[in-house]
Formats: C-alpha cells, sequence, structure tokens
C-alpha cells in the first residue's frame, strides 16, 4: 500500500470524523453503551472516535507476508509430489521402511540408554547398601560375648 492512498484514507477518516461531530454523533458508542448496562468498560485512552483508525489498516495488510508463505509452502508441496509420482510403488515402500527402521533404532537406542542407566542406579544403590552394612559388621579386634539367659 502506498504513502498516497494511506494519505487518502487518513483524510478520508478525518472528513468522517468532523461529519460525525456535526451531526451530534457519540465518539465511541461502543464504551458509552458498556457503562449503560453495566459491564466493567475500558477506561484506556480512547480519543474521539479513535476506534474508526482500524479502518485506515486494510484487512488484506496482513495477508501479504502469509501469501509469500504460502506460495513457497505450495512450491515445496509440488516438488514433493513430483517426486513421488516419479517413484514406483516398491521404491515408495522402501523409502517408508527405511525412514521406519531409522525411527525404530533410535527408539531402540534410547530404551537401551534408559535400561543401561537404570542398571547403573540399582549397582550404586546396592553397593551403598553394602558399605552401609560393613559398618554393622563386627570388628576383628573385637572379643565375643558371652550371653546365658536362663
Amino acid at each position: 500500500m502506498s504513502t498516497i492512498s494511506t494519505l487518502k484514507r487518513l483524510i478520508l477518516l478525518f472528513v468522517l470524523v468532523e461529519q460525525l461531530r456535526q451531526r451530534g454523533y457519540d465518539p465511541n458508542p461502543i464504551l458509552i453503551w458498556k457503562r449503560k448496562v453495566g459491564l466493567n468498560a475500558e477506561v484506556a485512552k480512547i480519543g474521539k472516535f479513535d476506534y474508526l483508525l482500524a479502518f485506515l489498516k486494510p484487512p488484506y495488510s496482513d495477508l501479504r507476508g502469509s501469501k509469500e508463505e504460502l506460495m513457497k509452502n505450495r512450491e515445496n508441496c509440488l516438488k514433493r509430489f513430483d517426486v513421488i509420482l516419479k517413484k514406483s510403488p516398491v521404491e515408495l515402500w522402501c523409502d517408508d521402511l527405511a525412514a521406519f527402521s531409522v525411527a525404530f533404532k533410535k527408539i531402540e537406542d534410547d530404551e537401551q540408554k534408559e535400561l543401561a542407566s537404570i542398571a547403573e542406579s540399582r549397582r550404586e544403590e546396592k553397593k551403598s547398601r553394602q558399605d552401609s552394612d560393613s559398618d554393622d559388621a563386627p570388628k576383628p579386634s573385637a572379643k565375643k560375648a558371652n550371653l546365658r539367659f536362663n
């Protein structure tokens, strides 16, 4: 959108606002309605007829960037579609099988790492238990007590 068309829209908006003032319209009828109904109306800086500034921005201006992105995405999809059309069903199946094998191998490796860490933690736990049990073991220099209960 060019600067000239933006300037034209701005001038048109100011002319419209002036006509609304001359005819006695409320500057923000939505805010006034909310206050009458009892809803929590925002008392933020809302100048006279500021809500009309939204009309300056055309609705399609946000779509320009997304249009370019969609066009790139479309090109990528068409390329992938062409590649798929050129392959035979057997080649497609082999490609899917290869992708599955890679994913399955990754899952298996993750499970093996998890099992190894569990086994390591169990070994450390067992070792710590043995160390604590050795504190309770009798010392070699200790004498045997002969206790008799009648």
